[in-house]
């Protein structure tokens, strides 16, 4: 929707935000991190964002079935990785500046 938005000339991503929390800000990692030019102000609330590690958190485990398990999986640890801020973020990971 934003993409849409921003390609209609009826906003800018200056003035686009978004806000979501638990898994929800899970979401507003993803977005932060793989869609980063789209975004005036992501507001990242209550997440899980280290989605390789979750499982060694005390409700970690419970989440499996939900998340996939990166653990002992390894199509799902790969697709785990390629939506993990914590992960992606790194020296490398460059926020765009406006």
């Amino acid at each position: 929707m934003a993409k849409d938005l921003i390609a209609k000339q009826i906003t800018s991503p200056r003035h686009l935000g978004i806000m979501g929390g638990s898994n929800g800000g899970l979401l507003m990692g993803v977005q932060f991190t793989q869609h980063p030019e789209l975004w005036g102000a992501v507001d990242i609330q209550v997440p899980l964002l280290d989605m390789l590690r979750y499982e060694q958190i005390a409700a970690g485990s419970s989440w499996v079935g939900e998340y996939g398990s990166g653990v002992s999986n390894p199509d799902e640890r790969a697709f785990l990785a390629s939506i993990s801020p914590t992960t992606i973020c790194g020296p490398a990971f460059n926020i765009p500046r406006r």
